[in-house]
């Protein structure tokens, strides 16, 4: 992982441990992106939570418009076999709880 994206990492680590949210926007700079952008950084972040047995982590990156994470998360989620295609309400809600207690030190990772 390279140090732009590692910091993206951590960033989006932080955002979990205080059951937050951040915006696209507010993390783009991190990664030399626009937000449009991201996806690419964030998949690669979500694909390797995923390799480790854990929740995706760019669920805790949504579109300022909408408070959730843009089409890309839910179709990559798809591919990765974490999303039926079915309830995204739901599957956003569980995600998000699982990323949450993952990183604040619940230990259900």
């Amino acid at each position: 992982m390279d140090a732009r994206l590692r910091n993206l990492y951590d960033t989006l680590i932080g955002v979990a441990k205080v059951h937050g949210i951040t915006y696209y926007r507010d993390v783009a700079y991190l990664v030399n992106r626009v937000p449009r952008g991201m996806g690419d950084p964030l998949g690669i972040i979500s694909r390797f939570e995923v390799e480790a047995g854990r929740p995706m982590l760019s669920v805790v990156v949504a579109s300022v418009d909408t408070d959730i994470p843009g089409v890309g998360f839910f179709e990559l989620a798809h591919s990765l076999g974490r999303f039926d295609g079915v309830d995204g309400d739901a599957f956003l809600e569980e995600e998000l709880r699982k990323v949450h207690d993952c990183w604040a030190g619940s230990g259900n990772c």
